[in-house]
């Protein structure tokens, strides 16, 4: 993916130097606001890298908002929606006269949960941008969370690499 002419930017607002990441900020993405880190590594120039950076990943979150149908059709394909499903069915049961539903967190969940409500359900709730290695090789996580929370307060973290394509998709704490 040629990143640098994507036409499509979203802002990063309210970028601040932070001691673990270069910098944290916030931008608005998929409906929700999402907290955005950005790692240069252990470098001075930290302050003209971000200015010279910032056009880019902002170019990449553009693409990501318009990602997200993709995400979710390969965290469906690699079996989410089925994790949910049996996630859901571990939490207390409630007595409904159609269907087999449950409580998370007071949210009444009945299944089988949907396609439309699995992807319904997910935000991205944080992004790090990887750009210690340079323009060319900026690499992503994104940590995405559901609500209802149909995990139980565990994410799912997408590996992204620099040419857009999804390396990995693990489950976490």
């Amino acid at each position: 993916m040629d990143f640098e002419n994507y036409p499509i930017q979203i802002e990063i607002k309210n970028l601040v130097p932070d001691e673990l990441f270069s910098y944290f900020g916030i931008c608005s993405i998929w409906n929700h606001n999402t907290s955005i880190a950005i790692i240069f590594g252990d470098i001075e120039n930290k302050q003209e890298l971000l200015l010279d950076y910032l056009p880019l990943l902002e170019k990449y979150l553009g693409w990501l908002n318009q990602y997200k149908k993709t995400i979710i059709q390969a965290l469906i394909d690699d079996n989410y929606l089925k994790g949910a499903n049996q996630w859901t069915a571990w939490a207390k049961k409630e007595e409904d006269e159609e269907k087999e539903c449950y409580i998370i967190k007071g949210q009444k969940i009945c299944l089988p949960i949907t396609e439309e409500d699995f992807a319904n359900s997910l935000y991205l709730d944080w992004i790090s941008f990887d750009c210690a290695e340079g323009k060319n090789k900026i690499t992503m996580e994104l940590f995405l969370t559901c609500s209802p929370d149909y995990f139980s307060g565990h994410t799912i973290i997408v590996f992204v690499a620099q040419d857009g394509t999804i390396t990995e998709i693990v489950f976490s704490d």
